[in-house]
């Protein structure tokens, strides 16, 4: 079998087992008939969701532009309390964000290895406990629009939360993280994806640590927040610690430190870079945008 196409967010069937689909435009290829198979993967180049150029991808399946510009890369798309369409007051297109926005969603608790809170669409559930990988799931509580939603979350993280990173099997070893981390050199990178046929930047930062016997929380900004109380200057970071990447301090990318400014991150796809000027593998589009940098051994090694 020979497939071609744009990697998007697999489709998923809610059956026994679960069943998931690659939708290639023309093709729909079963993922399950692949298990225990041997398969290739081939990066031919890029082709941005939303308008199709073939200019690197930036976050999310999107070019630069188009991050910062489509109604699917906003705020409150990750941020449900950032919604406003409730008040009719547009972000980026407003027919959009009403469109998603003003419908039930649900709050709900999920069992992906710590329980979380999270918030999803009426209409997309079970599928969104599915795509997180969550063997468990209930519902506490509906409410008409994405704000509510939003709201009633973060007060319930207040009780409930998943921000403490939380260490799984004795204490971490740095140089784990970075062995692990370069075995996975030259994966392709998938938005959403926490596995060896894609990452995004923030999956490959919590499978790394995952292996390494740390459980992270899942997106950029949270891995952010996780370990704020722990900046250092980039220059004087250790083998696994992170660095954070974005605009106007909104956290966009996140890679981990093999020392000082060296970095191994998935952009189009997992490669080791370095930061700093006059280096040799510098990434200028980086360094450009570079946040802050912060240390795990505060939270994890004596």
């Amino acid at each position: 079998m020979h497939f071609q196409g744009v990697i998007k967010k697999m489709i998923s069937e809610f059956d026994s087992p679960v069943r998931y689909y690659l939708n290639f435009e023309e093709d729909m290829l079963c993922m399950n008939q692949l298990l225990n198979k041997e398969i290739k993967i081939k990066s031919i180049g890029y082709q941005c969701l939303s308008c199709s150029s073939d200019i690197e991808i930036y976050r999310q399946g999107y070019c630069k532009n188009c991050f910062f510009e489509v109604p699917q890369a906003a705020d409150w798309i990750i941020k449900p309390e950032l919604s406003k369409a409730h008040l009719n007051i547009e972000e980026r297109d407003l027919n959009y964000e009403k469109e998603i926005q003003l419908q039930p969603h649900i709050v709900y608790l999920a069992n992906t290895g710590n329980i979380k809170v999270g918030v999803t669409r009426k209409s997309q559930t079970p599928y969104r406990w599915i795509d997180q990988g969550a063997h468990q799931a209930i519902e506490i509580l509906e409410v008409p629009n994405r704000y509510l939603a939003g709201i009633a979350e973060i007060s319930i993280k207040k009780y409930i939360s998943d921000k403490k990173p939380t260490l799984l099997d004795g204490k971490p070893n740095p140089d784990n993280i970075i062995k692990f981390a370069k075995k996975l050199i030259g994966c392709p990178y998938r938005w959403g994806g926490k596995s060896s046929l894609g990452f995004d930047c923030s999956g490959l930062v919590q499978t790394v640590f995952l292996a390494a016997g740390i459980s992270l929380p899942r997106d950029t900004w949270q891995q952010s927040d996780y370990f704020i109380k722990n900046k250092i200057e980039g220059k004087d970071s250790y083998p696994g610690d992170l660095h954070f990447f974005g605009t106007k301090n909104k956290v966009t990318h996140v890679g981990i430190s093999t020392g000082g400014f060296g970095i191994i991150h998935c952009q189009g796809w997992v490669k080791e870079e370095v930061v700093i000027h006059n280096e040799y593998g510098f990434n200028k589009s980086l360094a450009d945008i570079y946040l802050h940098s912060c240390s795990i051994r505060l939270n994890f090694i004596a």
